[in-house]
């Protein structure tokens, strides 16, 4: 039988993977935006702004900014253990697509 502390170890490191794939895709996006830019405009025939790209860097902190107040509001209601777990996944599994 595998005890609790084992159990929630290993819950832990498996948060904290998630939780540093999740920022290492958020904030390496601005590493890559002249390579997207240049992929962009190759697939576009040259018809190509690059203010968009701008916008692909910020819409990741504009997201974050714009949720975090129900973030709050919602860890009132049901604790922020199950806030931030959610939060978590959702971050992971937007990193994946």
């Amino acid at each position: 039988m595998v005890s609790k502390v084992a159990v929630d170890g290993a819950l832990v490191v498996m948060a904290g993977f998630f939780i540093h794939l999740s920022y290492g895709c958020m904030y390496t996006i601005g590493n890559m935006i002249p390579y997207i830019a240049s992929y962009i405009a190759d697939q576009n025939d040259g018809k190509f702004n690059n203010g968009l790209v701008a916008w692909l860097a910020a819409a990741p902190f504009l997201t974050q900014g714009i949720v975090m107040p129900f973030g709050g509001m919602l860890a009132a209601k049901i604790g922020s253990k199950l806030v931030v777990m959610f939060g978590s996944v959702t971050c992971s599994l937007a990193s994946g697509i």
